[in-house]
């Protein structure tokens, strides 16, 4: 159940791409396509959830998995209708361009006809059922009517969509194939790119580091992404930013612009399709007009990231370059990305990404580090990434021991306190060996610090706790449960056990 609602939160990503290239394209910025667009991040976003709920519990009760069936199904099949709008981009051209508002037109006509109404109508609905099928799951305080009304929707909806909708088999509990098929990519400038607005310190040649890494986005790119999307529908790093935490906000005195310095690589995108790598995840910096994906190729695990930004005069530029180029460190509330001269032996900065809230930063930061030390290829020695900034340290140490992680490997837990922001969290990394340094895991808890009953002592080295999300940066990874179904914490000794529990005091009374 888990991995056909991860595949369908993969795919409802990969439309809100195509769809944004629809947005890009027609002049009049129909708010239909924009708002379907917030429609589909939200599902996206929803479902991730629904995937960490279903894995957390294993059996979910039957009338819930029939609900979860539905929805699927019929969420499936409206996804599968716009992959085929997106088909038609190919046929369709008038004087050699791409008739998007003339396609999106009738598109829109015809969803318009069906039951439940036009596409954002019929978005909206799903996100609504699905709000309400997470809150039955958790057992939070549902609305027998309401949710009874949405079921009764989707139902006959779902009913009205078999066979009619073209393209799709009326048997669709499985989610739509992630072999997307995406509108072709526009040239990004006529006559060639633009002058670049702000300083770069040097370039980079991209072919001395090998083939890039793709990574999912809501923006109008993934053109290239259909011959690989099997493999990054399941990677660990396209379940990282669901949003399910909270937001501890950094102080407004640390905000900053958001600025690449690296050198625009209009061929970006083709270069990631041809070398066979697939979005894996994306960060959106909404006050810069900005946006981070993470790319990987299943095949050697190569990395990359992917930087898209507007210039001065709107024009879209890309910027990509190997993970294992760079050296990552924190300052703040910003991340620094560093390219080295290896002639002059000196790190020349490529990016700044500044951040609003500790969450986000801590995530992006994780997964960089865990994408970089997987790659098949090992950084030059001087890139090895450092969290902590030269001059600062932004992190309090509230404690640190040895668990046990079954059936005998040690991890290093650490309680971290963030002095910028008030954030808390757990992370677990590795006691020893070359991948020391990379976070397995980590778990904001700022709120769940100050529950009652939280945290359970079940025995001389074990703790139960009521909740605990974790953000994942490694496959294979199954959190310990015990038998009531909550996480448990087998620790190494009893001394560490007892000082877990006294730092979990400490960090109620900060």
């Amino acid at each position: 159940m888990e991995r056909a609602i991860g595949r369908t939160a993969q795919s409802a990503e990969d439309v809100c791409s195509g769809l944004q290239l629809f947005l890009d394209n027609i002049p009049q910025r129909d708010a239909g396509i924009y708002e379907s667009i917030h429609e589909l991040l939200s599902l996206a976003r929803g479902l991730g959830e629904l995937r960490l709920d279903a894995v957390q519990y294993k059996r979910l009760p039957t009338p819930i998995e029939k609900d979860i069936r539905i929805f699927l199904e019929s969420m499936n099949l409206t996804l599968g209708r716009v992959q085929n709008m997106f088909g038609e981009t190919k046929l369709t051209k008038l004087n050699g361009e791409i008739a998007y508002s003339h396609i999106w037109n009738n598109f829109s006509m015809e969803m318009d006809e069906t039951v439940g109404g036009g596409l954002w109508p019929r978005l909206e609905l799903y996100n609504l059922f699905l709000k309400a099928m997470l809150e039955n799951v958790r057992g939070e305080t549902v609305e027998p009517k309401s949710l009874g009304r949405h079921r009764q929707k989707i139902t006959r909806l779902l009913q009205s969509q078999q066979p009619s909708e073209p393209g799709y088999p009326s048997d669709t509990s499985s989610p739509i194939s992630p072999h997307v098929s995406f509108p072709p990519m526009p040239p990004a400038w006529p006559g060639g790119p633009p002058a670049p607005s702000f300083p770069f310190p040097g370039s980079l040649d991209m072919r001395q580091y090998g083939p890039s890494s793709p990574t999912i986005s809501t923006a109008s790119w993934s053109t290239h992404t259909s011959g690989s999307m099997n493999s990054a529908s399941n990677h660990w790093a396209s379940f990282v930013f669901t949003g399910r935490h909270d937001s501890t906000p950094f102080p407004a005195a640390l905000r900053r612009q958001s600025i690449v310095y690296g050198r625009p690589m209009p061929s970006a995108l083709d270069r990631l399709a041809e070398d066979n790598y697939s979005q894996v995840s994306r960060i959106a910096f909404e006050a810069d007009d900005m946006e981070a994906r993470f790319y990987c190729r299943s095949a050697d695990a190569r990395a990359r990231i992917l930087l898209l930004k507007r210039d001065s005069a709107g024009a879209l530029l890309f910027f990509c370059i190997p993970l294992t180029a760079l050296k990552l460190t924190r300052d703040a509330a910003t991340l620094d990305l560093y390219r080295m001269d290896r002639q002059q032996r000196k790190y020349e900065i490529w990016a700044s990404l500044n951040f609003a809230d500790y969450e986000r930063l801590v995530l992006a930061y994780s997964t960089f580090a865990a994408l970089k030390n997987q790659d098949a290829v090992m950084a030059p020695e001087g890139l090895h990434d450092d969290y902590f900034h030269t001059n600062a340290r932004e992190e309090k140490l509230l404690f640190g021991g040895i668990t046990v992680y079954p059936p005998s490997r040690r991890h290093a837990l650490r309680l971290f306190r963030d002095t910028l922001s008030g954030g808390l969290r757990f992370e677990a990394r590795p006691l020893r060996g070359p991948k020391m340094h990379v976070p397995l895991w980590t778990a904001f808890v700022a709120r769940e610090v100050h529950e009652t009953g939280w945290v359970r002592r079940v025995g001389g080295t074990q703790l139960e706790l009521k909740r605990l999300d974790q953000h994942i940066f490694v496959d294979g990874y199954i959190p310990t449960l015990g038998r009531s179904g909550r996480f448990v914490i087998d620790f190494d000794s009893r001394d560490d056990c007892d000082s877990f529990i006294r730092a979990i005091k400490e960090a109620r009374m900060d």
